[in-house]
């Protein structure tokens, strides 16, 4: 996903507003969501120093992220886009299609991504994020 982001981001940085949140690191028994970087134009160099540090640890509240986006996006009176990437399904309770669902109709210009990744060693049986409700 770095790679990905460092091919990416080049390109859309200098036209849209980009933003970090990022779920997951510390304890793995934790649910914690952290606002990295607020949205703004030319994010890509502050946006690849944060990810390549990063090591991917932790519960998936996916959830709780896309919430807090749409927040930290002003959902409400913006049209805002979100791009959410994880490795896998929500692991703190959250409820991700019926939140999206709610999100929406608070705000008929929202537009969730979900783009999800496994390494073919970590699959346990467990299925990905079902991410069909949130288009």
């Amino acid at each position: 996903m770095k790679e990905a982001l460092a091919i990416v981001l080049p390109d859309v940085a200098p036209i849209r507003r980009l933003g970090l949140i990022v779920y997951g690191p510390g304890p793995y028994n934790r649910c914690n969501v952290d606002l990295k970087l607020q949205p703004l134009i030319g994010a890509d160099k502050s946006i690849s120093s944060i990810v390549s540090s990063l090591s991917p640890a932790g519960k998936t509240p996916l959830t709780e992220a896309v919430r807090l986006a749409a927040e930290v996006l002003d959902y409400r009176t913006r049209p805002p886009v979100i791009v959410l990437l994880t490795d896998g399904e929500e692991t703190c309770g959250g409820t991700p299609c019926p939140s999206a669902e709610q999100l929406k109709a608070a705000a008929k210009n929202l537009t969730i991504h979900v783009i999800g990744y496994i390494a073919r060693e970590a699959v346990s049986g467990r299925g990905l994020l079902d991410a069909r409700c949130l288009s």
